[in-house]
């Protein structure tokens, strides 16, 4: 890291008070730098709705950021170049939750735990939250291994949608495999 890039991050450090992680992070533009200062203000006060029943909680919806350019954000880590390189050509469809809760993979389907049972809880905790503050959420990205939907990106929010009892979601699949998802999910629509 060269003198003025060292410069950067410890103004940033300073400024919004960022690990050095961060900080580095924070470095490679706005777009980055607001999604950590987002993260860390909704892990301020998820812990609200920690361990939280859905029947005790106030009513709530998703916004579903459907912007292309947001994609990667369902790959918890992922950069959008790295997405893009990854997933080249994504879209969003939409189905009946019920009937994706069907054909998941066993590994997908959490073995039957309640989104904020076990080590589910802090992540479900804070999606609940940026659903209270109405904060755009990618939709969860699904692949198919052997006629069974893998969730491979937004676990958190298929099972909240699920338990809180969304009857349709969006979700992000690569266009390649369109039709092996067409002959799995009867009601597989790309509009609502």
């Amino acid at each position: 890291m060269d003198e003025d890039a060292s410069d950067d991050v410890t103004q940033l450090m300073k400024k919004y008070k960022l690990t050095p992680l961060e900080a580095m992070r924070g470095q490679k533009g706005e777009k980055e730098l607001k999604t950590i200062l987002d993260r860390r203000e909704v892990g301020k006060t998820s812990h609200q709705w920690k361990e939280k029943d859905f029947s005790s909680l106030n009513p709530f919806d998703f916004s579903w950021d459907l912007n292309p350019d947001n994609f990667h954000y369902a790959q918890d880590g992922v950069s959008e170049a790295d997405f893009k390189k990854k997933f080249p050509d994504c879209q969003i469809a939409y189905a009946d939750t019920v009937e994706i809760a069907d054909n998941l993979f066993k590994h997908s389907t959490r073995g039957g735990q309640k989104p904020w049972e076990g080590n589910y809880a802090s992540s479900t905790a804070n999606i609940i939250d940026r659903c209270y503050r109405n904060w755009p959420i990618t939709p969860p990205q699904f692949h198919l291994h052997n006629h069974e939907i893998i969730i491979s990106g937004g676990h958190h929010r298929f099972h909240i949608a699920l338990e809180k009892g969304d009857v349709r979601i969006p979700f992000i699949y690569e266009t390649a495999h369109k039709n092996d998802f067409v002959s799995l999910l009867k009601s597989f629509n790309e509009s609502k």
